[in-house]
């Protein structure tokens, strides 16, 4: 990660919100894990809300795409319950008004 300072696209937000969703019960945690890597876009669509019906997989930059799609269940599960201590005491990205991983 070159460049700390790139702020995220409303794009991205959406569609990190849905894999947050996607990732914060077992059930799409293994969905996720068990998708072979031309599948996991399907997986994050069906995951979508109808709020975020215009969420797109492909918004997320190509190298965050790559990781996500290589965790483990536990190294996910791991991720969400970070992203849900930080919501929980209140911290979000600054200059953003979207909890720190847009929970």
């Amino acid at each position: 990660m070159e460049n700390a300072s790139v702020e995220a696209t409303e794009a991205q937000l959406k569609a990190l919100e849905v894999f947050k969703d996607l990732i914060k019960d077992a059930e799409g945690r293994q969905a996720w894990v068990r998708a072979r890597r031309r599948e996991k876009e399907q997986v994050f669509n069906d995951r979508r809300t109808e709020e975020l019906a215009d969420a797109d997989y492909q918004a997320l930059p190509e190298e965050v795409r790559r990781l996500l799609e290589t965790l483990s269940d536990s190294e996910l599960a791991l991720l969400s319950d970070i992203d849900a201590t930080f919501v929980s005491a209140g911290l979000s990205v600054t200059r953003n008004p979207f909890p720190l991983m847009v929970h």
